[in-house]
């Protein structure tokens, strides 16, 4: 009930996760496993819905729900509030942002998709893309939809523009499972499932920005002109950034 609530984006992370779940057996590999699905269980901040997904997750590996809750717990006193700790690790920032922006690639790689290619272009044409394969990845992408005809023949083509780039060609099959999380969607969950993602993907740059300005004013002397300035900019993007949330 109260996991319907939650965000498309978190189920995406977690079934991706899942999915891998059989290439683990020994218990040491299991530890290893329960271990990258923590920090997306330690984004849900409300308890209710955490609680759920506790369990589901807990019963589908066939472990005990208090291991995980163990381990959540020692993750949550390590780790300060999740914007906190991005603008803290940039490092930390840029993998979020990183995988955000996979997966809102991955929409282009949907069979059956409920919108043309032109119109999954047009609902990320304000998104920046900061991975250097990444950019890549989509410019060639909007490149080919002009000329492919489906799903298929996308993958097909992406694959002979990389012949030459391995670090692209290596990418497609992570963006091809991701799709297949979107499977099954209505049109309606599908729209909402993009614009999640791509709120994420504009958090994590707000972030960043914010972190840019923050080192700028540090840098520069309180009786300097500029550091007023820098000031200023500081306040209305946190003030910009409550606003949002306030909409949402």
């Amino acid at each position: 009930m109260y996991m319907e609530k939650a965000p498309l984006y978190i189920d995406f992370q977690i079934n991706s996760i899942l999915k891998l779940k059989d290439n683990y057996k020994t218990p040491q590999e299991k530890a290893q496993f329960i271990s990258t699905i923590i920090p997306v269980l330690g984004e849900i901040k409300n308890k209710i819905i955490r609680s759920e997904y506790v369990e589901m997750v807990a019963q589908t590996l066939g472990i005990e729900s208090d291991v995980i809750k163990s381990e959540l717990k020692s993750y949550d006193k390590a780790n300060i509030p999740q914007v906190e700790r991005i603008v803290k690790n940039v490092t930390k920032n840029n993998s979020v942002a990183q995988k955000a922006q996979k997966f809102l690639l991955s929409v282009f790689l949907v069979p059956d998709n409920h919108f043309s290619f032109s119109q999954l272009s047009e609902m990320m044409s304000d998104v920046t893309f900061d991975d250097e394969i990444l950019i890549i990845v989509k410019s060639t992408i909007d490149k080919l939809i002009c000329t492919v005809n489906n799903v298929k023949e996308l993958i097909e083509h992406l694959y002979t523009e990389f012949v030459e780039n391995p670090d692209a060609q290596a990418i497609l099959p992570e963006l091809i499972e991701h799709a297949q999380t979107y499977k099954g969607l209505s049109q309606e969950e599908f729209r909402n499932a993009i614009n999640e993602t791509i709120a994420k993907i504009n958090q994590c740059k707000h972030v960043e920005e914010v972190e840019h300005i923050k080192k700028m004013y540090k840098r520069i002397d309180d009786d300097d002109p500029e550091a007023l300035k820098i000031q200023i900019q500081l306040r209305d993007k946190i003030k910009n950034k409550r606003k949002k949330s306030e909409m949402n």
